[in-house]
């Protein structure tokens, strides 16, 4: 009874897994369609015929399949070459803020507990505007444009809704801005009245905390106001915000680590005098869309991704479209400066300016330690890699 149970081996099956015949089966067809498909002077595998025998041995078919897989990829290289168009031959489009899900999973990711909590305390004293408040805000404005262009554009309600939005992101940033007899300019009453809240009740509470929404920081006459698309860490808005008191900085970040990191960094050195920087959590891109015309004197896009693929190219933030709503934005003789490492997106971005009949090229480019004075981690790691700065200013006219 205390003697181990000695378990019986199985025989040994003579018949071939039903995987490998499933391999073998669809290896035959993928070479018979190459063969038929592509000839042989254009293949750097000879590819065996129907009557020889596939697979003899198991080192056979492995080396087989090596060369297999090395061919087919090379043909379909061969042919993504052939079928799509260079960057230079792509026109530029409008820009599509949908990514890729793998994207979307690295830009959503969520900063730490640290980071967070930052981003609540310096939300409420002011720096950042609430998500909530912004989303309400879009609504509002996408509602009305709508309304507008259902009824017919006119120059009355067109102006009025943009003093509006001036006005209500002045308060919102806590901006002073002077009319023409140097008195300031108080919040002017929205063309539609109460039409637009009255009609979305499922977000009328909100939209009224929307439209009575004032920044708690210090309101005050800013010289200039600048806009930083994808600021990053945020240490070049920092650095900015101290060399120049008197402006006023709005950076757009759409990852919640760098929004967290900016937020906790001013609150740590208290640094930043007077307050004259403010975050607006998500794409910048969309947010040019609900700012009022001629509200900014410089854009700043600074190491935005490049997305190299030639099918990649919808995605990057310098379109045609964009341009047009960045020269509405802009005041006139405005700037937009650009920086990247990456070859590709430099030349897409000279061409699509190019494009355009409202933007002229400065040549020399103005000195970085004006608009970019830091090395973030992201230029000092492409230095590292063999990559250079390239550094573009375009005025509008």
């Amino acid at each position: 009874q205390n003697q181990p149970k000695i378990k019986a081996e199985r025989p040994k099956s003579t018949k071939r897994p039903l995987a490998a015949g499933i391999g073998s089966a669809f290896s035959l067809v993928v070479l018979k369609y190459i063969s038929a498909t592509y000839p042989a002077s254009s293949r750097a595998v000879q590819w065996p015929t129907s009557e020889e025998p596939l697979h003899q041995s198991t080192a056979e078919r492995r080396k087989l399949m090596v060369e297999l897989s090395v061919a087919v990829v090379a043909v379909v290289d061969d042919d993504e070459v052939a079928q799509e168009p260079s960057n230079q031959a792509i026109r530029p489009q409008h820009y599509v803020s949908k990514k890729p899900k793998w994207w979307v999973a690295l830009s959503g990711r969520r900063g730490t507990k640290a980071q967070r909590q930052a981003i609540a305390r310096m939300t409420d004293r002011g720096f950042a505007l609430p998500k909530e408040v912004l989303a309400n805000f879009s609504r509002v404005n996408n509602r009305a444009e709508r309304a507008l262009e259902a009824e017919g554009y006119s120059s009355v309600t067109m102006e009025g809704l943009n003093s509006w939005r001036r006005n209500w992101l002045n308060q919102a940033f806590g901006v002073i801005e002077m009319d023409a007899r140097q008195e300031p300019i108080h919040l002017a009453p929205h063309p539609f009245g109460d039409d637009i809240p009255s009609c979305n009740e499922k977000y009328r509470k909100e939209v009224e905390s929307m439209f009575s929404y004032t920044n708690p920081l210090d309101h005050r006459v800013y010289g200039e106001i600048w806009l930083e698309i994808g600021f990053g860490s945020g240490v070049n808005m920092i650095a900015n915000a101290k060399k120049h008191p008197n402006n006023l900085f709005i950076g757009a970040e759409i990852h919640q680590p760098g929004i967290g990191s900016l937020l906790g960094q001013i609150e740590i050195e208290n640094e930043v005098d007077g307050g004259n920087l403010r975050v607006v959590p998500g794409d910048g891109i969309k947010l040019l869309s609900i700012l009022p015309d001629e509200y900014l004197d410089r854009i700043l896009i600074t190491f935005p991704d490049p997305w190299p693929k030639d099918h990649q190219a919808a995605w990057r933030v310098i379109q045609s479209d964009v341009l047009r709503q960045m020269r509405r934005v802009l005041k006139l003789n405005g700037l937009a400066l650009v920086a990247t490492d990456a070859q590709c997106f430099d030349e897409w971005t000279m061409k699509t300016f190019e494009q355009e009949s409202n933007w002229k090229l400065v040549s020399p480019c103005p000195d970085r330690k004006e608009w970019l004075p830091c090395v973030s981690y992201y230029e000092q790691k492409g230095i590292n890699e063999g990559r250079s700065t390239r550094l573009q200013c375009w005025q509008t006219v």
